[in-house]
């Protein structure tokens, strides 16, 4: 017997796909909007919380910034909301997040690869070229694509 709708679901599935079953198991409960605008909507909130959140570190954060260990905390707290927000979007639209985002990483490979030939083409290693010229050969990638579909 189950304590809780949640009891069984393994603890070692991608976090993606942990989130779909989730919200499936509570969605058969009835903890779930009733259609898809009260997800947008959270969508929007929890985007809001996480960009206010990015705000208070200001414009000049980079990668080699050092979060203080509270900031930091916030902001995966407030991502993480917004992940999962977005996996209830996807149950919605009986979308796999986890397939959501292996195709899109698919798609950003491909894409990087055609900047790198492309700085080959030209004569120059990915990390002498800038960000303009990687952006032109990305933007070219997209259109290509765009083209054969």
């Amino acid at each position: 017997k189950k304590d809780s709708a949640l009891d069984g679901i393994p603890s070692h599935l991608p976090a993606l796909q942990k989130s779909l079953k989730v919200i499936e198991r509570v969605s058969k409960v009835g903890f779930q909007w009733p259609d898809l605008k009260g997800p947008l909507d959270k969508v929007r909130e929890e985007l809001g919380e996480f960009l206010a959140e990015v705000e208070k570190l200001g414009v000049s954060v980079n990668r080699d910034t050092e979060l203080n260990p509270a900031a930091k905390t916030k902001l995966e707290a407030e991502l993480g909301d917004l992940f999962f927000t977005l996996s209830n979007v996807a149950y919605f639209l009986q979308l796999n997040p986890e397939d959501a985002l292996r195709s899109m990483l698919a798609r950003f490979e491909r894409r990087f690869r055609h900047v790198e030939i492309r700085g080959r083409e030209a004569g120059k290693k990915t990390e002498e070229m800038s960000l303009a010229e990687m952006d032109t050969y990305w933007d070219e990638a997209k259109a290509l694509e765009k083209a054969k579909s």
